[in-house]
């Protein structure tokens, strides 16, 4: 399953991911390995049911509660293309 990795602070599409069959924590692992999470991933959680992130998985800041990135899924038309 590709998802878009998008900056939540800006918007901004940082790349895209395969995480298809992977749980929460093997997902923060891929993140951090590829160097998208500062800290490891034991700093950060995710949430699916983040106000106004539907359809997201989101990843949060476990000091801050904020989130730090998103992944969206791509659009038909470029999971056809990938």
């Amino acid at each position: 399953m590709l998802q878009h990795i998008i900056d939540s602070a800006t918007g901004d599409l940082l790349g895209s991911v395969n995480i298809g069959g992977m749980n929460d924590e093997e997902i923060l692992e891929l993140l951090h390995r590829k160097g998208y999470l500062a800290g490891g991933p034991d700093y950060y959680e995710i949430t699916r049911g983040y106000p106004l992130a539907e359809g997201k998985i989101v990843i949060l800041d476990l000091e801050m509660q904020t989130p730090v990135l998103a992944l969206e899924d791509l659009p038909e038309s470029e999971t056809k293309a990938a």
